[in-house]
């Protein structure tokens, strides 16, 4: 009975804290002053998901092809549309909810040969 009377009672709160709070760890802002003598902008994060990204100036939201490129994996931003210098460019994007590396490397395969050689021979 008891339980059953909690869990009536917990229901609505958890229904009401999550519309109250929407938070998501994947969603991302930066902020950009644009400097004219610079090609690109790295993002504080790299792998975003694709097309998540919103970029405005002002409250005018930017185009992506013919105002902006896009590096989705290295997570850098190029602008194709000029703009003043020291405009302020808000960015908003999701990246991907895994730890990956830009970067991985690995040994290559020894290569082993067993029995006589020109060079050695491994007796044991």
């Amino acid at each position: 009975m008891n339980k059953i009377l909690l869990t009536i009672l917990l229901i609505p709160v958890c229904a009401v804290a999550q519309s109250e709070f929407q938070f998501n760890l994947f969603e991302k802002t930066a902020t950009v002053v644009f400097d004219s003598t610079k090609a690109a902008y790295a993002l504080p994060d790299s792998f975003l998901m694709p097309f998540s990204e919103k970029i405005f100036s002002d409250s005018l939201m930017l185009e992506p092809g013919s105002d902006y490129r896009i590096d989705y994996v290295q997570g850098v931003v190029s602008f194709v549309k000029k703009f003043p210098h020291g405009k302020i460019l808000n960015i908003s994007y999701q990246i991907l909810p895994l730890p990956l590396q830009k970067k991985y490397y690995h040994r290559l395969p020894a290569h082993f040969s067993f029995g006589k050689t020109n060079a050695q021979t491994c007796s044991h």
